[in-house]
C-alpha cells in the first residue's frame, strides 16, 4: 500500500502480528483477521480458500483479545491475492475497543 492510500483512511486501524491475530467465525469456520477497524477488517485467505465476491454479504463473531467480541455484519469489500477485505455494514467494533486492542498489541507485543 501507498503512503498516500493510508493517509486517505478515515479510522484508526489496528495491524495483527500473526500471533495475536483476532478470529473471525463465519459459519462454523474460523478465519484470521489480519487488521480491523471500527468499519472494516481485513481477512486472511488461506490455500484452497475460495474467495468470496465483491459485494456479497457476510455476518459472523469476531473474537478479539482479551475474551472481546463484537457480532459483524459486512460486505466484501475487495478481494487481493492473499486478503479479503469486509466492509462492516452496522457499527459493530466501537472505537474504545480498537483503541483497547491497540493497547493489548503494545503491552504484550511491543506494538
Amino acid at each position: 500500500m501507498s503512503e498516500d492510500y493510508e493517509h486517505q483512511r478515515q479510522r484508526y486501524r489496528v495491524r495483527y502480528p500473526h500471533a495475536a491475530r483476532p478470529v473471525l467465525e463465519i459459519r462454523g469456520g474460523a478465519l484470521s483477521v489480519i487488521d480491523c477497524s471500527e468499519s472494516g477488517l481485513r481477512f486472511e485467505l488461506t490455500d484452497g480458500m475460495v474467495a468470496p465476491r465483491v459485494g456479497s454479504a457476510i455476518s459472523g463473531t469476531l473474537k478479539l483479545n482479551e475474551g472481546r467480541t463484537a457480532d459483524v455484519a459486512a460486505v466484501v469489500h475487495g478481494v487481493y491475492q492473499d486478503s479479503v477485505a469486509l466492509r462492516f455494514t452496522s457499527a459493530a467494533v466501537p472505537y474504545k475497543t480498537i483503541f483497547a486492542e491497540q493497547r493489548y498489541l503494545r503491552k504484550n507485543f511491543g506494538y
